[in-house]
């Protein structure tokens, strides 16, 4: 963790809160992971001890959260079953700059033309593909308010997500998630909804077929 930065109070929501404490409880078997906001690294690590024979894929957009990441990674998990990304993730790839007016976990996606640091931007589709993932048991998505881009046109890539774990920023809402799988003719089952902090809502889902 790096002092004076919000690395403290992500370690402690994930590790001292178990954030995600509800996918362990939902899914004992885990094998492969795509963690979409992976920060520093800390969900990362928690997902490896967890599902120690899951090869995970950390995608993060920020090139000092992605140093520590790497880092992090490299600590827990001595070996090739984890590998990064440094991108942001979104329904159409190009190129977008960072908004870091807030804090390291909360770092977003500058859609400004003029901005001056510019970071690639990929499909899932495209993740897929460069790291020949055929599908995803674990879809973890905390991606800041872009989830509501990604999951509008997800129809060619849904199909290929056994779980979903999602944080949703306001004004999305799990409900709306809720409707763009129905609208992308994906179905899931949710096995867990919730709101620690009456602002943020957490969700699992588990896909169940086709509409």
């Amino acid at each position: 963790m790096r002092l004076g930065t919000t690395d403290w109070s992500t370690f402690r929501v994930t590790f001292l809160y178990d954030e995600y404490g509800f996918v362990r409880q939902h899914l004992p078997t885990v094998r492969t992971i795509i963690d979409l906001g992976a920060n520093i690294g800390d969900s990362v690590r928690y997902f490896a001890d967890t599902y120690p024979e899951a090869e995970i894929l950390a995608v993060e957009p920020d090139a000092g959260n992605y140093a520590v990441c790497q880092k992090n990674a490299a600590m827990m998990v001595p070996s090739e079953r984890v590998r990064c990304k440094q991108c942001f993730v979104s329904s159409h790839p190009g190129y977008a700059g960072i908004d870091r007016s807030k804090g390291e976990w909360e770092f977003r996606m500058d859609q400004t033309v003029s901005a001056a640091e510019q970071i690639p931007v990929v499909t899932i589709g495209e993740l897929l593909r460069e790291f020949k993932i055929a599908e995803v048991d674990l879809l973890k998505c905390d991606i800041e308010g872009e989830e509501v881009e990604l999951f509008r046109r997800c129809s060619d890539w849904i199909f290929r997500i056994r779980h979903l774990a999602i944080e949703t920023s306001p004004p999305y809402s799990v409900s709306a998630l809720e409707k763009d799988l129905e609208r992308n003719g994906a179905k899931f089952k949710k096995l867990h909804h919730s709101a620690p902090d009456g602002y943020h809502e957490l969700a699992l889902f588990s896909r169940c077929g086709e509409g």
